[in-house]
């Protein structure tokens, strides 16, 4: 059990009688009030584990956006957000989050599948599963309703990728070194956007020629698990050349400011536009590349996984068909 203070106020963090590590706001400000919250947190009579408090969508919402304040990344938190809000548009907000049904979340469904693609209404459905989820560890709810119903198929599109000569090419329409530095960052280590914008000089070994991607007071992976990736040698001469000039941070803005999600997406965009490539391709695109590019070269999924820090090697497989050509040149070997 222990005390941790997240945007000014104090959360308590302690296991149950299972040994199931939970969580809770204490609303207090300062260590006193909280150790008094403490006190009478304990002391409050248990109930025979049945029984649940009754509480409305809408202030289940207020809830778990606080929990979710001390637990997650801010752009997950953003979702979650997104998530609770878009849910609104077909149900009360007052009505009781146990009186929730299944038929509320397929017209949720149909209406969302009007307006967004299938990958988005899964991301509402998993969040919204995982919030309902805590809401019955609470004993705010018994039954998670979203856990009945079946998430949606999105078609399975290969991944699209830079071939070797549009990223050429790509590059020569940035005028921006640095930016210039950061797509091929991306595209020679598959590193995802907030991989990039958080790495810290203390992660890359020069010597050993490894970049650590790993957790640290201002950012958590994906995953929430760390891993090594191989420096390519183009990147090691330029990333030297840098060392020194700003913080502890690698890529920043003018030496000083941390670079946005908005900044680089806009920019790598109108890179993009300028160079007159295919306008589907975005800043996550440079991860694909160097995905297909490893395939290509016939690397293996399961090597690729790792590179990439998939937690299921299943996500990776999207670049399998990359192989074919690869398995038909082993075959024509006999």
């Amino acid at each position: 059990m222990y005390l941790l203070k997240r945007n000014k106020i104090y959360h308590l963090f302690y296991k149950d009688e299972q040994g199931k590590s939970l969580s809770v706001s204490t609303k207090c400000c300062t260590k006193a009030e909280a150790k008094k919250f403490i006190i009478e947190f304990f002391n409050k009579p248990k109930d025979n584990g049945d029984t649940i408090q009754p509480i409305s969508y809408s202030k289940y919402k207020d809830f778990y956006k606080e929990y979710a304040s001390a637990r997650f990344s801010n752009s997950y938190k953003i979702f979650v957000k997104i998530a609770f809000d878009q849910f609104e548009k077909v149900i009360d907000p007052q009505i009781e989050l146990s009186k929730i049904s299944c038929i509320d979340v397929e017209r949720f469904i149909a209406l969302k599948s009007k307006a967004v693609k299938e990958r988005v209404i899964n991301g509402y459905l998993i969040t919204l599963q995982a919030a309902f989820e805590r809401a019955i560890d609470f004993k705010m709810l018994n039954k998670n309703i979203f856990k009945t119903v079946k998430k949606l198929k999105p078609p399975k599109n290969p991944p699209l990728f830079f071939t070797k000569e549009e990223f050429e090419k790509l590059l020569s329409f940035e005028d921006d070194i640095k930016l210039q530095l950061i797509y091929r960052f991306g595209a020679y280590t598959g590193a995802r956007m907030g991989e990039i914008r958080f790495l810290k000089w203390n992660s890359i070994n020069f010597e050993k020629e490894l970049i650590t991607i790993q957790n640290h007071e201002e950012f958590t992976t994906k995953s929430k698990v760390s891993r090594d990736i191989p420096l390519h040698r183009s990147l090691k001469e330029d990333l030297l050349k840098m060392k020194g000039e700003s913080g502890e941070y690698i890529f920043l803005y003018k030496i000083r400011y941390q670079y946005t999600k908005e900044f680089l997406s806009r920019n790598l965009k109108a890179a993009v536009i300028r160079a007159k490539l295919n306008e589907k391709y975005h800043f996550h695109t440079l991860r694909h590349t160097f995905a297909s590019w490893l395939v290509q070269k016939g690397v293996s999924i399961y090597e690729v996984s790792k590179l990439l820090g998939h937690a299921d090697i299943k996500t990776t497989e999207i670049y399998a068909h990359l192989k074919e050509n690869n398995l038909r040149d082993s075959v024509d070997l006999l």
